[in-house]
């Protein structure tokens, strides 16, 4: 007695990619014959690549192929930022740029970033990554390549001697807003990361006043995508009041996104939400959910 054949579920395999490529904005040609059965035809495969592409995810044999080709659209793009420091930031760092040597134990490298930032009206993006660079390790004392070669002393060293709340702060902030807008160029090609990241930073006022509808949005492209975490804190918005999207069902959809791609924020608020639960068509009252929460604090 022959077998049934068993039928290929093309739309499952569509849907499942897509899921698996929204995050990085790509797929391997690996990833995608795990995920396609040895049964499927040659018409099949070429229905599911047209489909790939068409949600805008390309295929590539290995993620560092991935990430030249992103590197590459940076390069393509020549993005260039206006300056985004204001005069009193600038002014400063000019004048560390000029500090003797034995003080600020800057190379001659670090001088002349320092140099620029003050004086350049427009910033390229090679020049925020490595100006930003630079700044992380003057912070810090830690570099984050090999391809950085500082003083052996961070200028963070120099600022905290000078006991200068008011330098130690301008300092703090010019690292902040370098760090925004390097996330920035990057999210405004569609990196799903640095659009969270951008997130975060109007979320939490990192670099400028708090603006959440703001942070909502960048979420939002991110969480689009494919971003666990961004669908997590988008889930998180449609509970919260603070801006007056209070949605139950884009809250549950959202948060089960994040939770099937195995959040665990997720997995624990659909929990305590459900928990909460009265009736027997599991309605959910927010205002109980939130006493609870303030209660709990």
């Amino acid at each position: 007695m022959l077998m049934a054949k068993k039928k290929i579920d093309i739309e499952k395999i569509v849907t499942h990619l897509i899921g698996l490529g929204k995050k990085r904005g790509f797929i391997t040609f690996d990833e995608m014959n795990e995920a396609v059965p040895s049964l499927v035809s040659t018409e099949q495969i070429d229905t599911i690549m047209d489909k790939i592409s068409a949600a805008g995810i390309s295929m590539t044999d290995t993620e560092d192929d991935a990430e030249e080709d992103f590197n590459k659209k940076l390069e393509e793009s020549i993005q260039v930022i206006k300056n985004p420091l204001s005069r009193e930031q600038r002014l400063f760092l000019v004048d560390l740029a000029k500090l003797p040597s034995k003080e600020s134990k800057l190379t001659r490298k670090e001088r002349i970033n320092l140099y620029k930032a003050g004086n350049l009206k427009h910033w390229s993006y090679q020049f925020v990554t490595d100006f930003s660079r630079m700044l992380y390790y003057l912070r810090t004392g830690e570099e984050l390549d090999n391809e950085l070669q500082s003083g052996t002393e961070s200028l963070s060293n120099y600022l905290d001697e000078l006991e200068d709340e008011h330098a130690q702060e301008l300092f703090r902030d010019i690292g902040a807003l370098t760090n925004y807008y390097l996330s920035e160029i990057r999210a405004n090609l569609g990196d799903p990361d640095a659009q969270e990241n951008c997130g975060d930073y109007w979320r939490f006022g990192l670099h400028a006043e708090v603006d959440l509808k703001k942070a909502f949005k960048l979420y939002k492209k991110a969480a689009t995508q494919g971003l666990a975490s961004a669908q997590y804190k988008i889930g998180l918005a449609y509970i919260d009041d603070e801006l007056g999207y209070e949605d139950l069902d884009e809250a549950r959809r959202w948060l089960m996104l994040a939770a099937e791609q195995g959040d665990e924020d997720a997995r624990k608020l659909l929990k305590e939400i459900e928990s909460i639960n009265s009736g027997a068509n599991k309605v959910i009252d927010l205002d109980q959910y939130r006493q609870k929460k303030t209660d709990t604090r």
